[in-house]
């Protein structure tokens, strides 16, 4: 019998795009300048438009990393977030930090979980997510990894397959790991590592590292505002899970117990996101209280203005509809939305 479980987040770093210019003088001729050559025509755009297919993963078929970019990435493209694509430099980044993090395990230094790397550590590649990237051959820019793992003591160690889908629902039930997996990126890598111990726990940790390829653009949905969970999305965790940092510490959210899986909406053009109504309501039953989760409220100064969460404020039932009204304005255009979704069961 499975006697106890823990699940734990860690947060990836954010990241800064920077561009430069410059240019430079001339001098004078008493002769007249020949006239000069027809200026060359601009550089096409980089397209922004939503990848909708992408080349099919290389992950063995009901392996862990499969899972995890099967799962995340049916709902991406349901919700009006795209397609990622699979980045063999990405999933070696992510491989060797999994299994750094599952080495640190392996010698009971649990304090290790997180983005950085001890050079004097076994396992040790590169110490921070986006030196890993660029030492994996990543040609693009990618701020890190979300990282998720659980543990679990006694009994029978779940599948690989049964364990990704456990960590990385983990990371959709959240807010800032959610803000990363539903974000403009277009690559992501994998690595997924495990460890039975010595007092028969075992471990599993998930790396999920995302990235912009150079000379790309983000992709962004010609939709005013999207959402996850949207029309149709099923298996949500009931309950808010853990995460670090902790996106609630000192957030005046009024009296709960307990919170339900946190409800995100973008607006992927910029601009502010505003709810002025929004609502959860069971199918069938009553209304669930909420709260409105802004960048004006984050403690961690993690989210953009065009993020929102909507934050039931007691768990949700498993395995149950929920009904969702909102309006608002993005950038200051009116928009409303409504859609349904379900909740699937609890983790064990």
């Amino acid at each position: 019998m499975k006697l106890a479980s823990r699940t734990t987040l860690a947060l990836t770093s954010s990241v800064s795009f920077l561009l430069a210019a410059c240019g430079g003088g001339g001098g004078s001729s008493p002769a007249p300048a020949p006239a000069p050559a027809p200026a060359p025509a601009p550089a096409p755009s980089p397209s922004s438009a939503l990848q909708v297919s992408v080349p099919a993963p290389t992950y063995t078929a009901n392996s862990a990393e499969s899972t995890a970019f099967d799962l995340v990435n049916k709902d991406r493209l349901a919700c009006g977030f795209g397609l990622l694509a699979q980045s063999a430099a990405l999933d070696t980044s992510a491989t060797k930090h999994s299994t750094y993090i599952k080495m640190r395990f392996d010698a009971q230094e649990y304090s290790a979980f997180g983005h950085t790397e001890d050079p004097a550590k076994s396992g040790f590649y590169a110490s921070t997510g986006s030196a890993r990237a660029t030492l994996a051959g990543y040609a693009g820019t990618s701020p890190g990894e979300d990282l998720a793992t659980f543990s679990t003591f006694g009994g029978a160690a779940p599948t690989g397959e049964a364990s990704s889908e456990r960590l990385v629902r983990s990371l959709m039930d959240s807010i800032y790991h959610n803000s990363v997996m539903f974000y403009t990126y277009r690559d992501v890598g994998l690595g997924f590592a495990t460890t039975t111990l010595a007092d028969g726990s075992y471990s599993a940790v998930l790396a999920w590292q995302p990235g912009l390829p150079k000379g790309t653009a983000p992709q962004v949905s010609s939709d005013l505002v999207v959402s996850y969970p949207c029309q149709g999305s099923t298996g949500l965790y009931p309950e808010f899970q853990n995460e670090s940092p902790n996106p609630f510490a000192g957030v005046n959210m009024g009296t709960y117990t307990t919170l339900g899986h946190p409800l995100f909406f973008f607006a992927p053009g910029g601009g502010e996101l505003l709810l002025t109504e929004a609502t959860i309501t069971e199918v069938g039953g009553g209304t669930v209280p909420a709260f409105v989760y802004t960048a004006k409220v984050d403690p961690q100064a993690f989210l953009k203005p065009s993020q929102v969460y909507l934050v039931p404020l007691q768990s949700l039932k498993a395995n149950t509809s929920y009904a969702v009204n909102v309006r608002g304005t993005a950038a200051g255009a009116a928009f409303a939305r409504a859609f349904t979704f379900a909740t699937g069961k609890s983790p064990s």
